[in-house]
């Protein structure tokens, strides 16, 4: 939405300028028509009241053509523009009725065409008919303030039918709008089925398959360990084994955050202790604490909590020699995330000189729009983050912690 017009009633009227160019073409014969003696005895005007008025119109009609084709210009100053050329060229076709001095002049025929133009215009609708109603009916008054009664209810008549013409088209326009919109709705909505379809099918096959032969080579070399024992390093058959267990739980993560567009924030919780209790376990004390309640989670976003917090534990594990790992997660319209350890610590200047692991959580974090905190001291380190929740539009989620 711009200033409470919808993109597709911006559009229409975009369109609508497009043809401004053979509206102007048209105007200028028009004016010059009444150099014919022919033409200035049936239209009962002259050529400089018609080059006034027309004029008039053909300007505004440019301006408001130029002001809706350019990048710059802000909607604010092109509705403003467009109520000018509304009003001016009321003014001037009636003006054009009046000096003809012809009730059933021609030039109606042009003010019918003009409200069908200002139908597709972005001010308030009942601000149009009123500029409709409020032109013509001051003509009437000026017809009956000179005695001429017949031509005043004509002129009453002509500004019922151009208010009914105004309130017509604007119904149509309404629900042509609606039915664009709901278009594009359907639109997105197939868009998305589809996407969420090949995510399905991608999860699928990388489960059957990378999944399937990773699942394979690790039962292959503890078979292989067994029929020849002594034959390998034990520590080198341990660290393949731990290598592609880690691999295939990379691979489950990926996999069950692409299965589904979204997750319930309990899940997400509960799946992160699990698998941190997993990796504590007769290694250090785990606190973990989580936010009851709460709504949906972006599948991306469940990925790169998971992944950040996974990491955030493992640099604290390997690196920081800690006897307690604290991990806290908030719910709400912004997601957040801290780990703290009472390790070691960090020596002075190692969050600026990182080029692993804290530089690659960093950018994994504001990759989706949040940030990340690291403390630091000869105590512990905390590293805090914080996710955007956002919906399939954009939006973000009205939901809060329960």
């Amino acid at each position: 939405m711009t200033e409470g017009m919808s993109l597709v009633d911006q559009e229409i009227h975009a369109a609508t300028h497009r043809w401004s160019g053979i509206a102007l073409l048209l105007i200028a014969l028009l004016a010059v028509a009444p150099i014919s003696e022919t033409m200035r005895a049936t239209l009962h005007v002259s050529p400089r009241d018609t080059l006034l008025a027309l004029g008039s119109i053909a300007l505004m009609m440019g301006v408001a053509g130029a002001a809706f084709r350019s990048e710059r210009v802000s909607w604010f100053w092109r509705r403003t523009v467009d109520l000018f050329e509304t009003i001016t060229g009321q003014a001037a076709i009636l003006y054009l009725i009046y000096v003809s001095g012809d009730v059933v002049s021609f030039f109606w025929i042009l003010h019918f065409a003009h409200v069908f133009f200002i139908s597709a215009s972005p001010n308030p609708r009942r601000l149009n008919v009123a500029i409709v109603g409020v032109g013509t009916s001051a003509l009437a008054l000026t017809f009956f303030l000179q005695g001429d009664a017949g031509s005043a209810i004509f002129c009453l008549w002509a500004s019922g039918c151009g208010m009914v013409e105004l309130s017509a088209l604007n119904g149509m326009g309404r629900r042509l709008s609606g039915l664009l919109s709901r278009l594009e709705q359907t639109e997105r909505a197939l868009a998305k089925a589809k996407l969420e379809g090949e995510r399905r099918r991608i999860a699928r096959d990388l489960h059957d398959g990378v999944g399937s032969a990773l699942a394979a080579l690790i039962w292959q070399t503890r078979q292989l360990d067994l029929e020849l024992p002594g034959t390998l390093p034990q520590e080198r058959v341990t660290g393949l084994v731990e290598h592609a267990h880690r691999s295939l739980a990379e691979l489950r993560s990926v996999v069950w955050a692409m299965r589904a567009p979204a997750r319930p924030w309990r899940e997400a919780a509960e799946r992160l202790r699990g698998d941190l209790a997993q990796s504590c376990a007769n290694r250090v004390r785990l606190e973990f604490s989580a936010t009851r309640g709460g709504g949906e989670v972006p599948g991306d976003v469940c990925l790169h909590l998971e992944r950040f917090v996974q990491e955030a534990a493992r640099n604290a594990l390997e690196h920081a020699r800690p006897s307690r790992l604290r991990v806290e997660l908030t719910f709400g319209p912004v997601l957040r995330a801290s780990v703290e350890d009472d390790g070691v610590g960090l020596p002075p200047g190692a969050v600026d000189r990182s080029e692993g692991g804290l530089r690659n959580l960093r950018q994994r974090v504001e990759s989706i729009g949040g940030e990340l905190s690291i403390e630091a001291g000869s105590r512990g380190t905390r590293l805090s983050a914080s996710f955007p929740l956002l919906r399939a539009d954009g939006a973000l989620l009205e939901s809060q912690a329960a």
